[in-house]
């Protein structure tokens, strides 16, 4: 209050002309302070309303350069119809940190839009510090089997024990099989030594996904992106194709994930050596034999 009644006092004895100046100079100010969020929302209007994808590349990078900054203008971004402009709003958001960015995400992982939320989801993986392993835990938890199994899939870019337990869990109890399935292949890639009871548990377990998982969009993805290419060169991918839509199977995932991870390939004994009996036997036979990880294994 004595501040201010002292400026007063002080611009009282500036002569009026002087005083217009002065006005002038706290405006220029204040616009050069706030010039940022001034920037991010023209940017953020351009993106939502040019067409030329070159020009919304443009926008959305100058968005990313402002990071934290852009925050509330890529929150009205998000609430487009256009998935597309919502698209570039979650690529911002991946530079957009704190708690606000964090939250914009994990409200994000809810779109309709099943790409949209993917990308959304995969922004999560940054964010471990803020909870992004227990929000991705919520998601793959879901009722929503594809969202679920896209949460699974992010784990492989956290990779942590915590990650791993998350793992080990969703395939003794994930609500999906497509989820169960996932996390094996997740387990697989990150060669997780520890998710070897858990694997043998899962070679009990019959049931059936049919459908891709993650990693099978990936790879049809690029095989779709090379057709062009392929047809030019007289070359068929049919089978490739064939392998990415072949049904899953849990507990043939789980075995194919116990080979890859510890280089064992059991013994199978009995009439029928190729049934999920045979082989869980022969897995559950050399497991109460090793009862550890193979010395020539490196986790």
């Amino acid at each position: 209050m004595v501040t201010a009644t002292r400026t007063r006092r002080l611009l009282q004895r500036v002569p009026p002309s002087s005083r217009v100046v002065i006005g002038m100079v706290i405006l220029w100010l204040i616009v050069i302070m706030s010039r940022d969020v001034l920037r991010s929302h023209w940017w953020a209007y351009r993106l939502a309303t040019v067409d030329d994808p070159a020009q919304r590349l443009v926008y959305f990078r100058r968005l990313c350069s402002l990071r934290d900054r852009a925050g509330p203008a890529v929150a009205g971004l998000l609430e487009s119809d256009d998935s597309g402009v919502r698209s570039f709003a979650v690529g911002v958001l991946h530079h957009v940190s704190g708690e606000t960015g964090f939250e914009l995400l994990v409200a994000t992982c809810l779109d309709p839009d099943e790409d949209v939320a993917r990308l959304a989801i995969q922004g999560l993986i940054g964010r471990v510090d803020a909870g992004g392993v227990t929000a991705l835990a919520r998601l793959a938890n879901g009722e929503d089997e594809r969202r679920a199994m896209v949460a699974t899939a992010a784990l492989v870019g956290i990779g942590s024990p915590q990650a791993v337990d998350l793992l080990c869990d969703l395939v003794s109890t994930g609500p999906h099989a497509g989820v169960r399935v996932q996390a094996i292949e997740v387990i697989e890639t990150l060669r997780a030594t520890e998710a070897i009871p858990v694997l043998l548990a899962a070679l009990d377990d019959e049931t059936t996904f049919d459908g891709m998982t993650e990693g099978g969009i990936h790879a049809k993805r690029v095989l779709d992106a090379a057709r062009p290419v392929r047809e030019d060169a007289g070359l068929h991918a049919a089978g490739a194709e064939m392998v990415i839509l072949e049904r899953h199977v849990v507990w043939r995932c789980a075995g194919r994930a116990l080979r890859s991870i510890t280089g064992h390939t059991p013994v199978r004994t009995g009439a029928s050596r190729d049934s999920r009996a045979a082989l869980a036997d022969g897995w559950r036979r050399w497991w109460s034999t090793e009862k550890s990880v193979p010395r020539d294994v490196a986790p």
